[in-house]
């Protein structure tokens, strides 16, 4: 945990302008895409932002050719069904906004995202659900 006198958290941080710290994101919970490294908290952002979504978690699913995939798990807001057409949109929506190897390959709907009592997304119960 100590480097050079330095403590490593595992934690992913930006810096803004100002000079303000941000966690973004944990190292451990990166998905690795063909090497590329994927924050599922930057997906969940871009996810987050469609109208019709509540709430969502990103996880990575191993894969033999890619190493891990991303794969999303998404619950809808009320009146909003999830049909294939919801499926192609979301996907439309991601894809003008992420490059493609951040881009989910799954995505799965939901009734809630799994989360701890302070609402951080329980990753593990999210893995369990992948077929």
């Amino acid at each position: 945990m100590l480097r050079d006198g330095w403590y490593w958290s595992g934690d992913i941080v930006t810096r803004d302008g100002e000079g303000f710290y941000r966690v973004v994101d944990r190292r451990k919970e990166m998905i690795k895409y063909k090497g590329f490294p994927v924050a599922p908290a930057e997906v969940e952002a871009v996810l987050l932002e469609h109208p019709a979504v509540r709430e969502c978690g990103v996880v990575g699913r191993p894969d033999a050719a890619a190493g891990e995939i991303p794969v999303a798990f998404i619950a809808l807001r009320e009146g909003f069904s999830n049909c294939k057409k919801m499926e192609e949109e979301l996907c439309g929506f991601v894809a003008d906004r992420l490059t493609r190897y951040k881009q989910p390959r799954e995505l799965h709907f939901v009734e809630v995202v799994p989360k701890t009592a302070s609402g951080k997304i329980l990753r593990r119960e999210l893995r369990k659900l992948i077929r």
